[in-house]
């Protein structure tokens, strides 16, 4: 999958002196006039200055000296960070500080699927209104869709490399004994797993499956979100969407729209962030709710109606395209409450500093940025606010400035 990612570019600064012995240089500017007077070198009277000497890499560079005349003029003074600039453009820290650059593109999205499948999934595909699937069943159903679009979808050359995982709802266990219990539903039926290797386990699973029972979201959507919290932790250089696939409302395990938009909403705010999209097949428009509360008010849910299959490929595509706003911080020590995030939007806007808030709730109209640890950070989250016109130009960047003590 082509993947087109903004780069985030991290001045750290390690402080300590022991590292300043190499950023010291001395001017070599040779001096360019003779002196005419009689005597030494030394106190020749007569000649004029030498020519300036050559730039040093710091204000410590010495000018070379003329023949018979006195010594040129100091080094210009050189900073080759002076460019990377401070909060009001000035060179950030100082000489005992050794700056290294390191660029991040923002990291793939991956996938965990979590599919509904409760009876109503085997209602004509094509028939919105369907609420109780009857007998003989009219194919394509629901299922048969869902199954198609999903097998399509992990089956894309350009998803190699794509990590993704299903799960499902409700538990088909004998008299449906734990159906409620949210840690079952963190039990992946197939693990997030890189694509193309990950797409048979899938398909094999998909065929084992017989829709029946009712749509337990709460139990099920907290289970996914735990899932795909421990994926997020063990691989913190990959990020983690989870998509919920479902044609009813909740109902059973005191489900309701409004109790799973708590724990979609929870989810965003955590650490990890983790985003909830929402497809909805049928009469669904209401779990626009729980989508929106997944994604920080900016996700509508995915209407999969008419043509089910290629509605939900398109969705599946558009959240595994998704940039996030969740970046890894470099493996070093540093000062957390000495940094600065700085954005330019577009190529050509100007850099501008971005507020550091306590954590997502906080994000309100204006947003900032925050991290997911304030005493051993290891994420640096951007608000929605700051993130979203960011990911829409292509040529924007970020930096992270992490500082040295005054």
């Amino acid at each position: 999958m082509k993947r087109v990612g903004l780069i985030l570019t991290i001045v750290a600064t390690a402080c300590g002196g022991a590292a300043q012995e190499d950023s010291i240089a001395v001017g070599s500017g040779p001096g360019s006039s003779t002196g005419t007077g009689a005597g030494d070198s030394s106190a020749g009277p007569g000649g004029t200055s030498g020519s300036l000497g050559g730039s040093g890499t710091n204000s410590s560079g010495t000018g070379g000296a003329g023949l018979g005349g006195e010594g040129g003029a100091a080094g210009a003074t050189h900073d080759p960070d002076a460019s990377l600039g401070g909060p009001d453009g000035a060179s950030i820290g100082d000489a005992s500080c050794v700056r290294a650059v390191i660029d991040l593109l923002w990291p793939p999205t991956d996938v965990f699927v979590m599919l509904d499948t409760s009876g109503s999934m085997l209602c004509p595909a094509a028939d919105d209104t369907c609420e109780n699937a009857m007998l003989p069943y009219m194919h394509p159903t629901r299922w048969d869709a869902v199954v198609g679009a999903i097998n399509g979808f992990v089956n894309e050359v350009q998803n190699a490399g794509l990590a993704v995982g299903i799960g499902s709802f409700p538990i088909a266990l004998v008299g449906m004994a734990g159906t409620c219990d949210a840690t079952r539903y963190a039990q992946p039926v197939v693990p997030i797993a890189p694509l193309p290797g990950n797409a048979q386990p899938i398909s094999n699973a998909l065929a084992m499956v017989t829709p029946a029972s009712n749509t337990p979201t709460v139990p099920a959507l907290n289970g996914a979100i735990e899932y795909a919290r421990s994926y997020a932790k063990a691989t913190p250089s990959r990020s983690v969407a989870v998509v919920l696939v479902t044609d009813g409302l909740p109902n059973g395990c005191a489900s309701t729209v409004a109790a799973a938009s708590m724990v979609a909403m929870s989810a965003f705010a955590g650490s990890p962030s983790i985003r909830t999209y929402v497809v909805g097949l049928g009469n669904t428009a209401s779990l626009d709710q729980i989508a929106l509360a997944g994604s920080g008010n900016l996700q509508h849910y995915f209407p999969a109606t008419g043509d089910v299959a290629a509605k939900l490929t398109d969705a599946l595509r558009h959240v595994s395209n998704v940039a996030p706003c969740e970046f890894a911080l470099p493996m070093r020590a540093f000062d957390p409450n000495l940094a600065i995030v700085q954005i330019t939007v577009g190529p050509n806007g100007m850099p501008q500093n971005v507020t550091r808030i306590a954590g997502a709730t906080a994000c309100g109209r204006t947003g900032g940025w925050y991290y997911d640890d304030n005493v051993l950070p290891k994420t640096v989250t951007l608000c929605p606010q700051v993130c979203e016109p960011i990911r829409a130009n292509p040529d924007s960047h970020i930096r992270l400035i992490l500082g040295c003590p005054p």
